[in-house]
């Protein structure tokens, strides 16, 4: 639970970095989730466990956090998608 909690504060942290705001000014997540993958000089957990480390230093432990997943990479060539039988309509890829 506590690894969920750092990254959804690195989320946030990044976000906030892209929207050109402090962390603690970024109160909702962004509309439409991002559709490319961008690089990242720190780790959203990096990121995250230096910003909860920040809070908790000050008294202050909660915040409205999110997730954002980023597109991850092209998988390799040989990869192939196997869906178990019966799961092919309840899978998106």
């Amino acid at each position: 639970m506590a690894t969920l909690w750092v990254l959804a504060h690195g989320t946030r942290v990044e976000e906030a970095y892209l929207r050109g705001l402090a962390p603690g000014r970024v109160r909702t997540p962004p509309l439409q989730p991002a559709t490319v993958a961008r690089p990242r000089p720190l780790s959203v957990f990096q990121l995250g466990l230096a910003r909860v480390q920040r809070l908790l230093a000050r008294g202050h432990g909660w915040a409205r956090v999110w997730l954002q997943p980023l597109p991850g990479p092209d998988p390799p060539w040989k990869l192939r998608w196997v869906d178990p039988p019966g799961m092919e309509q309840t899978v998106a890829h």
